[in-house]
């Protein structure tokens, strides 16, 4: 789904991937819906992360 992408995900490249902004990546990341971890101050998301949000999101109906 998201090939194009390294395992691990910044935050600016899960913008682009989900076509969201900053903010909006950091209320899904705050509520717990997509998984992360820090490196120092930076956000990483693993790529399998992403896609099991989308894929839940779309199981769902709330997209």
């Amino acid at each position: 789904m998201f090939e194009q992408y390294d395992d691990i995900l910044t935050l600016d490249e899960v913008c682009e991937a989900l076509h969201i902004g900053k903010n909006a990546v950091y209320e899904i990341l705050k509520s717990g819906q997509l998984k992360s971890f820090k490196c120092g101050k930076c956000y990483k998301v693993p790529r399998k992360c992403v896609e099991e949000f989308v894929l839940g999101r779309c199981g769902s109906g709330n997209m």
